[in-house]
């Protein structure tokens, strides 16, 4: 909590700075009603053995007008969708809040840019993965989608090899390994009757998840804009760390590191 409290007196700070205008206590919303007790007045509670500093800094800030606590009830915290293992149910009741609107195709792709993301910035994931990989290639294997593409096969091999049980001579002759290959395609997969119906606990219809599956085709989506945007912003990251993408795309030459 004392976090929480901590970045809104740094904003309502940088907001006063640009705009004089007044602001009105910020709400922060706890489903503690125990932390929520323990703010708004610090005495002794016979489950609490002693009162940090940060809980005196969040009663500060509630006295001096910055904040306001309210309860909200652990079923109604819409943070939880992005903190915490939620039941299908709950999930879906959740996804549900008709004070959620979607984002618009701008609004989610600026997000994205600015790492504003489910599970925090897209590339520092990726390129987490990608350095453990280099630094422990006998656990961790990176794979990239477009290497996938463009020679299956090979890359099955190497992942059954990865994972303790490579192909045989004779599982070879007998197409095995190109067998898996079709059974796992999208091709195949969005024919499956579970994938063509029904919706995944995020909202997303099963039939979102097979898409063409073409390396590049993102690019007809966006606007030219924002692939130059996206583009670069991967070049960046990417730059001077060994890992190279093809992006493929109508504007973009192949995205190269040394």
């Amino acid at each position: 909590m004392a976090v929480v409290v901590a970045e809104v007196t740094w904003l309502n700070g940088l907001l006063r700075e640009v705009s004089p205008s007044q602001f009105d206590k910020s709400l922060v919303f706890s489903d503690s009603k125990a932390a929520l007790q323990i703010t708004a007045n610090p005495v002794f509670h016979e489950r609490t053995k002693h009162i940090e500093i940060d809980c005196h800094f969040v009663q500060d800030k509630i006295k001096d007008g910055t904040i306001q606590m309210q309860h909200i009830g652990t079923t109604e915290q819409l943070v939880n969708l992005m903190t915490k293992a939620l039941s299908i149910k709950q999930h879906e009741y959740l996804l549900e809040d008709e004070s959620l609107e979607p984002f618009s195709l701008d609004e989610a792709f600026d997000k994205f840019y600015h790492g504003i993301y489910a599970y925090g910035p897209f590339f520092d994931h990726v390129l987490g993965y990608w350095k453990a990989s280099q630094e422990n290639p006998n656990k961790i294997l990176f794979l990239k989608y477009e290497d996938l593409k463009e020679d299956i096969n090979s890359h099955l091999k190497n992942l059954a090899m990865f994972l303790g049980v490579p192909f045989t001579d004779d599982e070879e002759k007998q197409g095995v390994v190109e067998e898996i290959a079709k059974i796992c395609s999208f091709e195949n997969l969005k024919e499956v009757e579970v994938n063509k119906k029904g919706v995944h606990i995020s909202g997303i219809a099963h039939t979102g998840f097979f898409r063409k599956g073409k390396v590049g085709d993102w690019s007809n989506y966006l606007t030219p804009f924002m692939v130059e945007r996206l583009e670069k912003l991967t070049q960046e990251k990417m730059d001077s760390l060994g890992l190279t993408f093809n992006l493929s795309s109508k504007t973009s030459k192949d995205i190269t590191s040394v």
